[in-house]
């Protein structure tokens, strides 16, 4: 929008409709801007929030909130504010909660492969043996450390 307002002051030649015009049009995207930049840091803090306790990339969390706010009919910014608020104690009320869980569901099972996997965990799959290999022990496996304990994947920042 920027450069299209600029590109019609350039060709102004004194109209005094098109001037006000123009100068609505700044007035509100000056407006626009100010409303963002007010919002923006309680809707990244929320949508930090998801990524760090659902595992979520920034899309999904920015999806998340999309599909919460509008089944709920809550601003997006208002409703970042309740999530960041969760942190002193506010809670969530319940349908906002419920929307947020369901969105968070839906979120992860269609980026699962094909798109069917449950959000509560990875697939689980048995490694296959080779011919003439030794039977898997406890403890075997990427996720651990050779002491038979699984650890938890720290997420990568």
């Amino acid at each position: 929008m920027f450069v299209r307002l600029n590109a019609e002051a350039a060709e102004m030649t004194g109209d005094g409709g098109q001037q006000e015009e123009l100068l609505r049009e700044l007035r509100t995207e000056v407006a626009q801007l100010r409303r963002a930049m007010e919002t923006r840091p309680a809707i990244d803090q929320a949508r930090g929030m998801l990524m760090a306790t659902f595992r979520l990339t920034v899309q999904q969390s920015w999806d998340v909130l999309v599909a919460t706010s509008q089944n709920t009919n809550i601003k997006l910014h208002r409703l970042a504010d309740a999530l960041v608020g969760t942190v002193h104690g506010t809670p969530l009320p319940k349908a906002v909660h419920k929307q947020l869980a369901a969105a968070v569901t839906k979120v992860k099972a269609a980026s699962a492969p094909g798109g069917t996997r449950p959000a509560s965990g990875p697939a689980h799959r048995t490694p296959k043996r080779h011919r003439g290999a030794a039977p898997a022990r406890k403890g075997d496996g990427p996720a651990t450390r050779g002491h038979g304990t699984a650890e938890r994947r720290r997420p990568q920042w």
